[in-house]
């Protein structure tokens, strides 16, 4: 977690002594140079009586009171201005910001730091606001088959056929919702707080092979032929959500091709820019579709609705947005899918 540097009072307290004490000894010689032209032209007959000095220092307390109460108020203008935008925060405000134009550093730093934490607290606010407006949305379908298949289960004359059938629904579903709950905090997290780890060099082409990998049981389950062409390259950018955004690909291309199908992934590098292709020869995505794929929740159809959520292909635009590349998709009805990333190489994003 990154420490904010908060500003040190102490210089703030000493210049406002100081001014204070400015303040108070003008006052002084003020009153004192004034006593001593009236005493020299003898306007009081006889000696100055304690009535007399003070009715001659009472003008002096005024006027320092008066003043100071003025340059004070103006000193601590920036002070109110924070106390009044702390309570519009604690009202549930995050809008508001603060001048960082002040001449005093300390003031200056506060502001910042102020500044600072009410972006933060905006952009929790908004993801806490999207996550529970999505879940209230889309989450209602996997709770509702949990519920239902639960309380299927609580038949007495239930076959053991049916229960373990019931028992495996209600997996998927819990299967289902927890992938849901993942992909909807990293799209609210990439959305409104943004990343702050490092971009770095990495293996692209062993980080292929560990997408695979991965999906071996499912690729090798279904016979899938599985193509791969390129040299060994070296990517750059954010590894853990680069391999977020082959998973999804991959894991997309392997459900959506039918058994004895095939799959081909391509990669090409250089110096400026880099490129994944991921093709399979499976059921494809109508034309009309293609237009919304990377919408959040959206679902072409209840064929290619079967174990998604309508978040992976929103995740992994957002992610390639991030790098400031970009991704395509070529695809038709019966003839499969291509997709193809394009993403800048280390030296081109210097």
């Amino acid at each position: 977690m990154k420490k904010i540097r908060l500003p040190r009072p102490q210089r703030l307290r000493l210049v406002f002594s100081f001014l204070v004490f400015l303040i108070s000894l003008a006052s002084t010689v003020l009153v004192t140079g004034a006593l001593e032209i009236l005493l020299a032209v003898k306007v009081f007959p006889n000696e100055p009586s304690f009535l007399v000095l003070a009715f001659v220092l009472a003008p002096s307390v005024v006027f320092a009171t008066l003043f100071g109460r003025l340059f004070g108020k103006r000193f601590f203008h920036s002070i109110d201005n924070i106390k009044d935008a702390m309570q519009k925060v604690a009202e549930g405000d995050f809008t508001v910001t603060l001048s960082e134009n002040s001449r005093v550093a300390e003031l200056r730093d506060m502001a910042h730091c102020f500044n600072l934490m009410v972006k933060q607290l905006g952009a929790m606010e908004v993801m806490h606001k999207d996550f529970v407006r999505n879940v209230s949305h889309e989450f209602k379908t996997p709770l509702s088959a949990i519920s239902g298949y639960a309380t299927l289960l609580q038949a007495e004359d239930l076959s053991e056929e049916k229960r373990i059938a019931y028992a495996e629904k209600i997996a998927l579903s819990t299967s289902r919702l927890s992938s849901m709950t993942g992909n909807v905090l990293a799209l609210s997290q990439l959305e409104n707080s943004g990343i702050s780890i490092p971009k770095t060099r990495f293996s692209l082409d062993e980080q292929l092979r560990r997408v695979l990998l991965l999906y071996e049981k499912q690729w090798s389950d279904k016979n899938i032929e599985i193509q791969m062409e390129g040299e060994a390259y070296e990517g750059y950018g954010y590894e853990e959500l680069l391999f977020q955004v082959w998973q999804n690909i991959v894991g997309n291309a392997i459900k959506f091709t039918d058994k004895n199908g095939c799959i081909s992934i391509r990669w090409t590098g250089d110096n400026k820019t880099f490129s994944v292709s991921v093709e399979d020869n499976g059921v494809g995505i109508a034309q009309e579709a293609q237009p919304h794929i990377f919408d959040k929740f959206y679902q072409a159809d209840e064929s290619r609705a079967v174990g998604g959520n309508g978040l992976g292909l929103a995740l992994v635009k957002k992610i390639v947005d991030i790098h400031g590349g970009s991704i395509a998709v070529d695809s038709a009805i019966g003839r499969g899918t291509v997709f193809t990333v394009c993403l800048p190489a280390a030296d081109a994003a210097r």
